[in-house]
């Protein structure tokens, strides 16, 4: 937005006060995924924002409650991906919600309870990105997620080990940007 400006509109609240949640984009609609209530404890929660009626929807709670997973859409599902649980443990947990179906569905967890993973899309496989596993090490985790299959690939690592990262792709490569590794951020 080149020399322009931002208008700010203030939303109604969503129906759970949170922190640490996912926001995923899906046509008109933000979907609200987990978080950590005013305790700091994982939820189950999840909503829909429907930017063009400018209206919340309470949606069918998650399997699993966790906060701040890996997340992405493929077509109309919705396939959420470890983070952080109960305890403030990293969890397994793979789940699929069905945008048309309204309902979610347990799939192949993770090999590894990861928490602080990214993921990104390519080829219409989901590729996991790092995290941190029970041993709170960082992890050089790289692995695709075939929802088609409802299997798992490991990967060749990454050549650092990391979690607390975003990714993404750009021209068929893969970024990972960011890390936390033992001796901190870099």
């Amino acid at each position: 937005m080149a020399g322009g400006t931002f208008t700010w509109e203030t939303w109604k609240r969503m129906f759970n006060s949170r922190v640490f949640a996912l926001p995923l984009l899906h046509g008109d609609n933000m979907y609200i995924i987990g978080g950590c209530d005013q305790m700091g404890k994982p939820i189950t929660a999840f909503e829909m924002y429907e930017t063009k009626k400018r209206k919340w929807h309470n949606l069918p709670e998650m399997p699993t409650a966790r906060a701040s997973p890996a997340a992405a859409i493929l077509g109309d599902k919705i396939i959420v991906i470890g983070g952080v649980g109960e305890g403030q443990n990293p969890v397994n947990a793979v789940e699929m919600y069905n945008i048309k179906a309204k309902k979610w569905e347990k799939m192949e967890p993770l090999s590894e309870a990861l928490l602080g993973l990214s993921s990104v899309v390519r080829d219409n496989k989901i590729i996991v990105c790092g995290g941190m596993g029970s041993d709170t090490n960082p992890k050089d985790t790289l692995c695709a997620y075939d929802v088609e299959t409802n299997t798992w690939k490991q990967m060749k690592g990454m050549p650092t080990a990391r979690y607390a990262t975003y990714s993404f792709l750009v021209n068929e490569k893969l970024y990972v940007c960011g890390k936390w590794i033992n001796d901190g951020l870099h």
